[in-house]
């Protein structure tokens, strides 16, 4: 009558819980494959997706050319 449980403990699966450094690198990458899928979203050919990106470098060359200074230093409005 009386069952013993321990001798089936044996069998159960070990649960160990991962490093601080696999969880880190396991959330980095689901973190970058969440960022990934959000910019494809919508989209349905890489075509699209290619001119998104060159969009997206054009305007940031574009900003990066307007907040240069110039040489002779900002424009003047003289009025005569």
């Amino acid at each position: 009558m009386g069952f013993c449980l321990s001798c089936c403990r044996s069998s159960e699966p070990e649960y160990t819980t991962p490093s601080e450094d696999e969880m880190r690198k396991k959330m980095t990458e689901a973190a970058e494959k969440r960022i990934r899928d959000q910019e494809r979203r919508g989209l349905k050919d890489d075509a699209s997706l290619r001119r998104i990106e060159h969009a997206k470098e054009r305007s940031q060359k574009i900003d990066e050319a307007h907040n240069q200074p110039n040489a002779e230093g900002p424009l003047r409005w003289q009025v005569a």
